[in-house]
């Protein structure tokens, strides 16, 4: 009976490693990291600092997790099929979910500022095709 379950538990890791070695786990997992390093970074910020720094900040926390998750996306998998559309699907998802936090840390602030949301993109799209650049970089450099 034990030996069931634990083969049960083998195969669910197995086909779980198998997902997350795919282009769409890939994709998922750079996504998801982001978006937790946004909402942690914003989170923390607006318990230390005023809500006009957390303002200031919000592009800059954006695109720093840009970077973190373009460099995972190109880091995990070089040859990923039609890397630019994924690199700027991922970043506009950052930055739709960094202004969807600081309307809930924020409440008071309107929930679509044109400049914060316009700026927020930018910084996201150039995070993440910088994190990019970088893995790119780093697999010819291995090689």
């Amino acid at each position: 009976m034990i030996e069931m379950c634990i083969d049960g538990a083998r195969t669910v890791v197995e086909r779980w490693k198998q997902f997350l070695l795919s282009p769409l786990g890939i994709y998922l997992y750079s996504l998801i990291t982001g978006a937790v390093g946004i909402v942690i970074l914003l989170m923390f910020f607006s318990m230390v600092l005023s809500p006009a720094a957390l303002l200031i900040l919000l592009p800059g926390i954006i695109g720093f997790n840009g970077a973190t998750a373009g460099y995972g996306l190109l880091d995990k998998c070089s040859s990923f099929p039609r890397p630019a559309i994924a690199l700027t699907s991922i970043s506009l998802l950052l930055a739709i979910i960094g202004c969807a936090v600081i309307a809930v840390l924020q409440p008071w602030e309107p929930p679509i500022a044109a400049l914060r949301s316009l700026l927020a993109t930018l910084f996201a799209l150039s995070g993440t095709f910088s994190g990019a650049w970088i893995a790119k970089k780093k697999t010819r450099l291995n090689k």
